[in-house]
């Protein structure tokens, strides 16, 4: 744990003077009072900050990757039909961009608890309208040290599968809430034993202005094509501009020439302009919907995360933020005795669904 994050963790009794401080207040006069209740520094690690409850969502951090991901899974789907290693990186690409979402800035996810799970079936459909059923899904939170979870999205029969693990951290920047994701995000397609690595963008969570917006630069890597795309996520100006502006170049990584730009808004549409012949043609079209029509989630479980949040849940739809606060904290102590029993007892907690393969990555047990 860094100092930082020591320094902005509090005790029981103060969250709650913090929650019974805030319940007559304006959600920026409960930032602004938090920002000067702890004295925070630029660029400070918030992770074990008090959020007050009024600021959370009913659903844990499990729930908002996963659901980007599995959203528009069937434009993954399609790459055993694309023969062109370059046009495989594109379509990769086309699947990131529908995963991203426009998100609350005063709508954080909660935390997860350790072993808190989501798993199930969808069906989704086809650019051709055919319906694909075999399509699973698993994630797990793997630590209770730090907000991590593993997951993984596959079709066995088409030979398509993702992989996630994130670590989430968030730092104060003043103006703005710096989300970042550590971990890695891979596609892997059987048919050409191909792996796609795909690291995450930053959020920032601008409370100032209203809105939360994707920014920041990573990369598109394939173990066996030539090319990477190389992104870009631009910040909306403080006057004018656009939102969820982003450009790519595509490099040819035998050369290291770029090939081909690509620009546009991610929540609108793309277009891709070919350097050296000049021709430009559309890229990408932000799907109006999601193509599942139908999610069997496995609710069984006691580990479900539906389950765990419950009640938390009834609170948030009642609008009832003392029930939410109490529903929390009750989750909270339940999970310090467990972890004090496995300490007494020396038992070290292990993934339930997810081990680690010779890569050290997470990959579901009996794949």
């Amino acid at each position: 744990m860094s100092k930082d994050t020591e320094i902005y963790k509090i005790d029981d009794a103060s969250e709650e003077k913090t929650f019974e401080e805030g319940k007559d207040e304006s959600r920026l006069q409960i930032v602004f009072r938090f920002i000067k209740s702890f004295n925070l520094k630029l660029g400070a690690n918030i992770n074990k900050a008090p959020i007050p409850v009024s600021f959370l969502s009913p659903k844990s951090t499990i729930y908002n990757y996963l659901e980007g991901y599995y959203s528009n899974f069937d434009i993954l789907l399609n790459l055993n039909n694309i023969e062109d290693s370059l046009e495989r990186s594109i379509q990769v690409y086309r699947w990131i961009l529908s995963s991203f979402s426009h998100t609350s800035v005063f709508g954080k996810p909660v935390v997860p608890i350790l072993g808190e799970t989501l798993m199930g079936n969808f069906h989704c459909k086809d650019e051709n309208g055919q319906i694909e059923t075999e399509n699973y899904y698993c994630t797990e939170c793997i630590s209770e040290e730090t907000e991590t979870a593993t997951g993984c999205i596959y079709n066995k029969k088409h030979g398509i599968k993702v992989n996630y693990l994130y670590t989430v951290n968030y730092y104060f920047m003043g103006t703005n809430i710096k989300v970042e994701l550590v971990g890695y995000l891979k596609v892997k397609i059987d048919k050409y034993n191909e792996t796609y690595s795909c690291p995450p963008p930053l959020l920032c969570a601008r409370f100032l202005r209203g809105f939360s917006e994707i920014v920041g630069e990573t990369t598109i890597t394939s173990d066996k094509s030539k090319y990477k795309l190389q992104l870009k996520y631009f910040e909306k100006p403080l006057f004018g501009g656009d939102y969820d502006k982003a450009e790519v170049q595509v490099i040819d990584t035998e050369t290291n020439q770029a090939t081909h730009l690509i620009q546009g808004k991610w929540s609108n549409d793309f277009k891709i302009q070919d350097l050296k012949t000049k021709e430009t043609k559309p890229l990408f079209q932000r799907p109006a919907a999601t193509s599942i029509v139908q999610l069997n989630q496995d609710k069984e479980l006691p580990s479900d995360s539906s389950n765990i949040w419950k009640d938390f849940t009834d609170a948030h739809n009642e609008g009832n933020n003392s029930k939410k606060f109490n529903e929390k904290k009750k989750l909270e102590k339940q999970q310090k005795q467990l972890l004090d029993d496995r300490k007494k007892n020396n038992i070290v907690w292990e993934p339930k669904h997810f081990v680690q393969n010779k890569e050290k990555e997470w990959d579901l047990v009996n794949y």
